[in-house]
């Protein structure tokens, strides 16, 4: 009598096409969380997939675990270790202005993503989320940072599309063309074609000498 063995999992078992969520966080259904609240209003295109992908999951019958106390949440409500909480952290203990790829390495989440956030605590919870002259954020009420002047609110912060960044760097390329021919001083086919050529002047025409009559000879009494 053979007895059956549980074995481990290979590679090969784990489906390749996985579903990979927005923020890359397991789909809350709960009414009150930031899939809800954040995502369904900032991107609802993502929402819907990620909404689309839990409906269609199979359910499982849930296993009963032992409670060993509850997660707890932020100073601003949300759950401790989700991706919305780890973006709270990285406010309320930060001792310096920090840069939103920072909170998105903290949080590990994407720029949209960690932004609409940001926003959401500003607008919805009436939290100061603030800017320095340099584009770094931080919470305007942090006990750690003092003497930072505010140069704008996060509610004015606009990611920059690729794009725009693309065409930027394209115009970039071109100065730096027209300077290296400028300093080799070569004219570009742009810079030619500004140029206004100035009339030719006429110079006055010249007066052709006069022909020399040939002197006539005159003869003498006696020469033939």
């Amino acid at each position: 009598m053979t007895t059956a063995t549980n074995t481990p999992a290979t590679k090969s078992d784990i489906p390749e096409n996985t579903f990979a969520s927005f923020c890359g966080f397991t789909f809350d259904p709960a009414k009150n969380s930031d899939c809800f609240q954040v995502c369904k209003k900032d991107e609802p295109e993502e929402f819907q997939k990620c909404l689309k992908n839990f409906e269609g999951l199979e359910i499982k019958p849930k296993t009963k675990t032992k409670k060993c106390g509850g997660r707890g949440k932020t100073i601003w409500g949300h759950l401790n270790g989700s991706q919305a909480g780890l973006i709270d952290d990285s406010l309320s203990t930060a001792t310096k202005p920090i840069l939103l790829e920072t909170i998105c390495l903290f949080s590990k989440g994407k720029k949209p993503r960690v932004l609409h956030h940001l926003k959401h605590l500003e607008k919805d919870l009436n939290i100061p989320v603030s800017l320095t002259e340099d584009g770094k954020i931080f919470w305007a009420e942090n006990p750690n940072i003092k003497g930072v002047e505010i140069m704008g609110s996060i509610s004015t912060m606009v990611l920059r599309t690729a794009k725009v960044e693309k065409e930027e760097k394209k115009e970039e390329k071109k100065e730096e063309k027209k300077e290296e021919k400028k300093e080799e001083g070569i004219v570009t086919k742009d810079a030619f074609a500004k140029v206004k050529k100035s009339p030719a002047k006429k110079s006055p025409a010249k007066k052709s000498p006069a022909k020399k009559s040939p002197a006539k000879k005159t003869t003498k009494k006696g020469d033939k």
